[in-house]
């Protein structure tokens, strides 16, 4: 989502084509370079001339030339300007935010400039993750009373994504609809609206961003990306693997893209275009850790969607490129999801992980793994449990031990529960006793009891609890065994 590069490309040369057209002139893409203006108030030691020629060039050629400027020169405001510049659109963050300080250091640098360095300043800390920063710099763009609209429109998106970043939704919002105003063509802010829609649950409004900012910016990779995989999620699949194709077609070295059109062709019973795709991923010959993000990526996503094996497969082929504990425990969660209890226990010995994030709980969950794999039935889970679990009286994880070696009473474990000191405490223990005490039962192969207990667990359950997820995997294999006898 952080798309510096191609904010640049698209913004660079309408903003302000560094010190050679001044806010608000003929679009330079679009006409002759004249004379540049007096930006500062000490000559510079390129001539008008050698300015022009120096923006003529390749962006990667300019660098290189001002970089040689600089290297005997490094007091020479226009050439570092001119680098920043350079440096932005390239993508070159960390090298935009140390040479934008030395610029807006010099009070000789005209005001538009100031501005426009500074909203340039706000988007490479957003890349960098330095988004209270980015904040500021987008802050002191917005004080200059000399905006012109591009120059506005580029600050505020900037603040607005870094508040997106920052999870203040309603004020990301206010700023990219005031920079949609300032400049209504640019499809990045469509883009990043829609992101903002997106995290807030306004698909529809959502989607109409996304076709919006495709619509202005047709060969913009991740716009495709991003809205493919919302139509994903809505189960859009034959649009969404549309929305993908060209995703490819604008980055076809984006493993993240590859791995989504991969997911999409595996819903959509497309196996070999699938594997087409992994194969793709693996010839990119990227980093082992870049590939196994994108893994990560979709396997997040199909997890928040209940694909659990979708989910399984993803986080299983990032860890084959990565040996990640974290990524481990959540790819046994999702195998335990999915039905894949052998699986998931031993992905729990081979990496010593819980498929549950508190440590705390990691017997429970190996005696439910146990217990549901039919390794050794469930009087073996049990002994197991009693030998792995300290007693530690008075805590509430003792008392979901008790309670599965038959030391204590599901009612009791349910009045301890009610005597939590929040409503949301007593809610998420009673969804956790009712939760393991189901997860016994279904052991016994005793579901109509056990399926009770989950509904029960289910209308309790504080919405962050990994039981939340459990209770309606649960559910679902047990209407998938009915099916099947």
């Amino acid at each position: 989502m952080r798309r510096l590069a191609a904010w640049a490309t698209l913004l660079a040369a309408a903003l302000v084509a560094g010190c050679a057209v001044r806010p608000g002139s003929v679009d330079p893409e679009h006409a002759e370079l004249g004379p540049a203006p007096d930006v500062i108030k000490k000559p510079s030691t390129l001539s008008a001339d050698e300015l022009r020629d120096v923006q003529a060039q390749p962006v990667d050629e300019q660098r290189r030339r001002l970089d040689v400027v600089l290297s005997a020169h490094p007091d020479d405001l226009n050439a570092r300007f001119l680098r920043v510049q350079a440096e932005f659109k390239l993508g070159d963050v960390a090298a935009v935010v140390s040479d934008s300080g030395l610029v807006l250091a010099n009070p000789s640098l005209a005001p538009h400039l100031r501005q426009l360095a500074l909203g340039w300043r706000a988007e490479a800390l957003i890349n960098l993750l330095r988004f209270d920063e980015a904040s500021t710099a987008a802050d002191q763009a917005l004080q200059i009373e000399a905006a012109d609209n591009l120059n506005l429109a580029l600050a505020l998106g900037a603040r607005g994504w870094a508040r997106f970043f920052n999870h203040q939704y309603d004020d990301a919002l206010a700023d990219i609809d005031h920079a949609i105003q300032a400049d209504p063509s640019e499809g990045i802010l469509y883009y990043r609206r829609a992101q903002v829609f997106n995290a807030q649950a306004k698909v529809d409004r959502a989607a109409a961003d996304f076709e919006r900012a495709i619509e202005l910016a047709p060969d913009d990779g991740p716009g495709h990306r991003e809205y493919g995989v919302l139509l994903y999620r809505t189960h859009d699949l034959e649009r969404a693997l549309a929305q993908f194709d060209a995703g490819v077609k604008s980055m076809p070295g984006d493993s993240l893209v590859l791995a989504w059109r991969a997911q999409a062709n595996l819903a959509l019973g497309r196996l070999d275009a699938a594997a087409a795709d992994d194969h793709r991923i693996n010839a990119l010959g990227l980093e082992k850790v870049e590939q196994a993000q994108a893994f990560n990526n979709v396997g997040s996503n199909l997890s928040d969607l209940h694909d659990f094996a979708g989910a399984a497969r993803e986080f299983g082929r990032s860890l084959a490129l990565k040996s990640d504990a974290p990524v481990a425990a959540t790819l046994a969660r999702m195998q335990w999801f999915s039905g894949q209890f052998v699986q998931a226990l031993n992905t729990c010995r081979e990496f010593s992980v819980s498929p549950i994030w508190s440590s705390d709980y990691k017997p429970i969950a190996l005696y439910v793994l146990r217990g549901r794999a039919n390794t050794a039935g469930e009087s073996a889970a049990r002994a197991e449990l009693a030998l792995t679990a300290p007693h530690q009286p008075h805590v509430w994880t003792d008392t979901l031990v008790s309670l599965l070696l038959g030391r204590t009473t599901l009612d009791a474990a349910l009045a301890e529960a009610d005597a939590g000191e929040t409503p949301r405490l007593r809610a998420g223990r009673r969804c956790e006793a009712d939760y393991y005490a189901a997860e016994q039962l279904l052991m016994r192969d005793d579901v109509a009891p056990a399926s009770r207990l989950l509904a029960d667990a289910g209308s309790a359950c504080p919405s962050n609890y990994f039981e939340v997820d459990a209770v309606v995997a649960e559910r679902r294999l047990i209407v998938a065994r009915s099916t099947t006898h």
